[in-house]
């Protein structure tokens, strides 16, 4: 539960913010962000831009429990106002995020960072077999942007993997980042060894690992065998009758 802290959160860490409230629920997350001017509010926010940014990680928001928590509200008025009742649910997190996105107008966005994803249609075309240490996407070693908590990396772990995600879900996520050049994936049991320095266990690995990457042929290069099995594909979109590779 985080009541009336949000708009005291400088815009530059939000993200940050967001991500240490979804990372400690389970069940549901009681989220109250003002909008209006006040002491301390550097960083005031809409409702809708908050749904926004907490369907991108996988929480939509519940009507009926908001209504229910908002009509208990007695003595403070901006809580009845800005109280929000959210739930995991990825599929109906997409839906809404689809939905609030087609309300909003051009005007009410302008100059509100809100990770709209592109109007683009990409594919993913084997580039290679082998790897590259450098180059990643997600992460905090190793080229990497210090990035764990947007779209695109949610869940990667410190060296740049992601686990436990479908091939669908990593290409969705590549194909909405300006950033992301394609990915590599692996069945191979070095991955296993990777994920269990990580902190995890054998058993909560299921499946294919993927690794985005944002640059292609750096430094340090693994080849792929039995032991590795990574392999690369490239991201190649088309937009408004324009073809754009990442090469």
């Amino acid at each position: 539960m985080s009541l009336e802290v949000g708009e005291h959160i400088p815009p530059y860490v939000e993200h940050m913010f967001l991500h240490n409230i979804v990372s400690h629920a389970s069940v549901g997350i009681v989220l109250s962000w003002s909008n209006g001017a006040g002491n301390g509010h550097v960083n005031p926010r809409p409702s809708e831009y908050v749904r926004r940014k907490m369907t991108e990680l996988g929480w939509y928001s519940h009507e009926p429990d908001t209504r229910m928590l908002r009509s208990a509200v007695a003595t403070v008025p901006w809580l009845r106002l800005n109280l929000q009742v959210y739930r995991f649910d990825p599929q109906a997190a997409a839906q809404e995020h689809e939905r609030l996105r087609s309300q909003l107008s051009l005007e009410r966005m302008q100059g509100v960072e809100v990770g709209e994803p592109r109007s683009v249609n990409c594919t993913y075309q084997f580039k290679m077999h082998g790897s590259y240490n450098d180059g990643r996407r997600c992460g905090t070693c190793c080229g990497a942007p210090d990035d764990l908590s947007t779209p695109m990396c949610i869940g990667s772990t410190w060296d740049g993997v992601l686990y436990n995600v479908s091939r669908e879900e990593v290409e969705q996520r590549c194909s909405r980042d300006d950033s992301c050049a394609g990915f590599y994936v692996s069945t191979g049991q070095m991955l296993t060894r990777w994920l269990l320095k990580s902190g995890l266990r054998a058993t909560q690995i299921v499946g294919s690992t993927f690794r985005p990457v944002h640059q292609w042929r750096l430094g340090g290069f693994i080849a792929s065998t039995n032991l590795t099995g990574w392999d690369g594909f490239a991201k190649h979109c088309r937009a408004a009758g324009v073809v754009t590779s990442a090469i």
